[in-house]
């Protein structure tokens, strides 16, 4: 079996700025922008490259950067919170957050999706935390040969994430294959 985990020992690879460019958060953001979002929970944050963004484009935004990785934390704590007071880290488990029924208005899941090893349990566990109306955006890897990312054997297609929003009972959803080498499906909380 393949380990679909990041590799915690290029942890620098995630800060890389390419990936700014690859997978664009403003255009992210313009897909899910309508929304007010008091609070956006980026889940798999990892080194809280993303959260960062999220940040600036939602300066007024709670930002929850949540990680299953100590590791993770740390580094966000230590080189990421310091210089952007509305991020705050949280430690999760595999597919558990610690977080309130009905109490965030945006999740973003970057690159997680293809590490999931439920990715209904997760996808219900957004849907638990998320208030009517919020919504979610997930972005992976295109089910395609590209220059880097994971194995083929372990991505997704659209219509495979589509369908499991679909039955988690996520509505609005709307798929995107704009990015260089990830698509982009977001859903909404009915």
């Amino acid at each position: 079996m393949i380990n679909k985990k990041f590799d915690i020992t290029k942890l620098e690879k995630l800060n890389h700025p390419g990936r700014i460019v690859d997978i664009n958060p403003t255009f992210i953001w313009s897909k899910i922008a309508a929304l007010k979002a008091d609070t956006i929970v980026d889940i798999g944050a990892g080194t809280g490259l993303f959260s960062k963004e999220f940040a600036q484009l939602s300066p007024k935004s709670n930002i929850l950067a949540l990680d299953i990785s100590p590791i993770m934390i740390d580094w966000m704590n230590e080189n990421v919170c310091p210089n952007f007071p509305t991020i705050r880290t949280m430690l999760m488990e595999e597919s558990k957050t610690p977080l309130e029924d009905n109490s965030v208005d945006v999740v973003i899941m970057i690159n997680l999706h293809h590490e999931l090893h439920d990715e209904l349990e997760m996808l219900n566990e957004c849907y638990r935390i998320l208030k009517i109306g919020g919504k979610i955006a997930i972005s992976d890897w295109k089910k395609q040969e590209t220059p880097k990312g994971p194995p083929m054997e372990i991505r997704l297609e659209t219509s495979e994430v589509s369908k499991q929003l679909t039955d988690c009972n996520f509505g609005q959803i709307q798929m995107y294959n704009d990015l260089i080498n990830n698509w982009l499906v977001i859903g909404e909380k009915k």
